[in-house]
């Protein structure tokens, strides 16, 4: 190379292209320098494309691309020297900006020529980089380009026929180059292509990625049937959440006859046969059976999920899905009352089998499926059901009925089951407000005048069929349920909330006070259980009473729970454990507080003030407040001398107070105080019974840092330390007893039920 000259030029490329005509065979011997020959001659390329276009006509000239490919279709040529040249043009392709250089490359049909080339596909590193190299040119497609891929008068279309053979393959990066390649053919407007894509013949695409999610939701309900650990369900759910967010980005291109055949292919393979009939009534398995038996089926055909399963898909399905055309269908089964007969029946069939090509996916000789391997489009759920009683011969809704009922379930399936019904009433505008109504989730948003809405709600012993706001009621009423874990009534809280702020019911007085005077009898129910567990006067469990309310009271200020993130978690997949030991009245506790918190929401809600999310609500019961100064005079108060560290101290017997100081040397009088704490989190215990050293041990149930702490106090002598260890007793006990009889006016007491009872009625 001559320094006066660029690293690339054409000279240089004209000396790489002898050099690569002189390999006449490679072997172990020479494959290292065809390689970085071959490398060079890329780098070389891309040189001239920015700076010499002769270089790229050098190229052009000698045909390269035709030697390349011709290279690539030898069975025998190394594997390393095909891996560079499939690199070496998607690098091209990538790179490459003038019209005329692209255009080359893609005529003469010599790339359409490589796509068809049978490589090895067992070797996944071939299989990489030859799906990387139809990704960089998926990436260039426009309604110029497209017509170098496609021939519309042969149907031949390579690039894309040859790519969705590997649409579930095992490797991940493989799967999402696949996707990436098919979105951008599909978002390619060319009439021409789209109705290739579209035809009974080639439509067989859409058939296996319903048939791949059927196959991924039969494998997450074998890992919840198996009780595998969480690991292998999270890796499952990473799968079926890429693939469902594939789905969503296809149906938001908003191209009306492929999400036509893509919803009707999903209804009919997985949708209706696996999740529909998975939610009838008479298949679900009775609350009442034990946690640890396996769920279980009346019908125990094949195709049938297990309750979780099927309730967590159609939850993932309504939150990670936004298309109008897949959801609205999927909600009016789910919700609502009355189905006609016909349709029932055809939602009731079989799933059809998986057409042959779907299993011979990946194989040399896996061509284009017959056009009778196509399944017949699954019933259409449109707008007509929009209004139920306008369908003749109309019957029950049992999948409506077996969601209802699940609301009856053991925790996970009550709470999958309310944050179904929450995800369909918070997808407005999404959904028609007609269908939600018919569905007697939301009221109608005509109705304005407060004639329109019912006095009040139906209460436990009454009936809530056919009630306009029957689904957020039956929500209501899970709360009534005594059998529930706090986490359960944290979800169905929360989706009564988020369902009530919709603008309908909340912008609405009357519909407002009617659903808050609802909630309000879940919280008298909260309410009686929580004084079931409080301890009577005397007894021994009320200072841990104290201590588990003010560390329930720090834990329900913390901001909402999201109920799509709980509800994606594994562990809901997997059954709790049900029998781990936990403290029956610090769950009753947070269960009154957690409800009591959804109706003051609600009320803030009704007053549009914009304070949803985080309780600002301060500790409603509170000690002295007693402080001191840092510099205290101590010449009238009654002093305990003691040491610390070696360190002379005073214990300043103060009523409320823990106090530590340090006395003054120069003013016997004044003490630096070093220590200060409430004293009803103060407790004391001596080392043995004749020791003149006292452990002090502060322990704050809602602890920021700092909070905490432990003292070890050494006295001249017994008598003392005693002194000392009665004095911290008997003053904790007191400030907690006034701790104890603030909290039985806060829960019981009449200034209570009156703050609550305003919390029901609208500002």
């Amino acid at each position: 190379k001559d320094s006066g000259k660029p690293c690339y030029s054409l000279e240089r490329l004209q000396a790489l292209h002898h050099k690569l005509e002189a390999f006449h065979v490679v072997d172990d011997r020479n494959r290292e320098e065809a390689v970085e020959t071959i490398r060079q001659i890329t780098e070389a390329l891309i040189w001239g494309e920015k700076n010499d276009t002769s270089v790229f006509d050098f190229f052009c000239e000698k045909n390269l691309l035709a030697h390349f490919v011709r290279v690539l279709g030898v069975p025998r040529t190394p594997k390393i020297i095909k891996t560079q040249l499939l690199q070496t043009l998607s690098i091209l392709v990538q790179n490459i900006t003038r019209d005329t250089s692209l255009y080359y490359l893609f005529s003469n049909n010599y790339v359409n020529q490589l796509i068809r080339t049978p490589f090895d596909w067992s070797d996944e590193e071939i299989l990489a980089y030859y799906i990387s190299f139809l990704k960089s040119l998926a990436l260039r497609l426009n309604l110029e380009t497209i017509k170098f891929f496609f021939n519309e008068r042969a149907e031949h279309f390579p690039l894309y026929t040859e790519a969705i053979r590997f649409f579930h393959h095992r490797d991940s990066m493989v799967r999402a180059s696949v996707r990436t390649l098919t979105l951008a053919v599909f978002r390619v407007d060319d009439p021409g292509m789209r109705a290739f894509v579209l035809k009974p013949a080639t439509r067989y695409y859409f058939t296996h990625l319903a048939c791949h999610l059927r196959d991924l939701w039969y494998k997450m309900d074998a890992v919840v049937r198996d009780r595998v650990g969480a690991g292998q369900v999270q890796d499952v759910l990473d799968t079926h959440e890429d693939m469902l967010g594939y789905l969503d980005d296809i149906l938001a291109l908003e191209i009306a006859d492929l999400n036509t055949v893509l919803c009707e292919q999903l209804r009919s393979h997985c949708v209706f046969p696996l999740l529909m009939q998975g939610l009838e009534a008479t298949r679900l398995e009775r609350p009442s059976m034990d946690v640890g038996e396996r769920d279980s089926w009346t019908d125990t055909s094949d195709q049938s999920l297990s309750r979780t399963a099927t309730l967590f898909l159609l939850h993932e399905l309504f939150t990670k899905t936004r298309s109008h055309a897949l959801l609205e269908p999927v909600a009016s089964l789910l919700l609502l009352p009355t189905l006609p007969r016909e349709l029932l029946v055809s939602v009731r069939a079989v799933a059809p089998p998986a057409p042959p090509s779907y299993t011979n996916l990946g194989c040399p000789d896996a061509g284009l499926v017959e056009v009778s391997q196509t399944a017949p489009a699954a019933p259409l759920v449109g707008s007509s059901l929009d209004d139920p009683g306008s369908q003749p011969n109309q019957v029950p809704n049992p999948f409506r009925a077996g969601l209802m009922e699940a609301l009856c379930g053991r925790d996970e399936i009550a709470a999958l089951a309310a944050a179904v019904i929450r995800a369909v009433a918070c997808l407005r505008p999404a959904l028609p407000l007609s269908l939600l109504t018919a569905a007697r989730l939301l009221p109608e948003s005509s109705l304005h005048s407060e004639d329109d809405a019912p006095s009040e709600l139906l209460g436990v012993g009454g009936t809530t069929e056919a009630h306009p706001l029957e689904c957020l009621l039956r929500l209501i009423l899970v709360l009534h349920r005594s059998d529930l874990r706090v986490w359960t009534i944290q979800i169905v809280c929360r989706c009564i909330v988020d369902i009530f702020c919709q603008p309908c019911i909340c912008d609405h007085e009357r519909w407002a006070a009617a659903v808050s005077s609802s909630i309000w009898d879940a919280h008298l129910r909260v309410s009686q259980t929580l004084l079931t567990h409080m301890p009577g006067d005397g007894s021994e469990q009320r200072s841990s009473f104290l201590d588990q309310f003010l560390a329930a009271w720090d834990w329900h200020t913390q901001p909402y729970i999201s109920v799509p993130a709980q509800c994606s978690q594994p562990k809901v997949l997997l059954e709790a454990d049900h029998t781990a030991e936990t403290v029956e009245s610090l769950d009753a506790i947070r269960s009154y507080l957690v409800v009591r918190r959804a109706v003051r929401d609600m009320r803030l809600v009704a007053s549009k003030a914009n304070v949803l999310g985080k309780s600002a609500e301060p500790l409603p019961i509170a000690g002295t407040g007693a402080s001191l100064q840092q510099s205290v005079d101590v010449s009238g108060l009654d002093l305990i001398m003691c040491s610390m560290d070696d360190v002379v101290h005073c214990l300043i017997q103060h009523p409320a107070l823990f106090v530590l100081g340090i006395p003054d040397v120069m003013n016997p009088c004044q003490s630096e105080v070093e220590v200060c704490k409430p004293v009803e989190y103060v407790s004391v215990s001596s080392v043995d019974l004749e020791s003149s050293e006292l452990l002090v041990e502060v322990k704050v149930p809602s602890a920021k840092p700092g909070d905490d702490a432990k003292f070890r106090l050494k006295f001249a002598d017994a008598l003392r330390c005693e002194l000392a260890q009665s004095h911290l007793s008997s003053a904790r006990a007191a400030v907690r007893e006034q701790l104890l009889t603030q909290l039985y006016c806060f829960l019981v007491g009449p200034d209570a039920v009156s703050a609550m009872a305003q919390a029901c009625t609208p500002t």
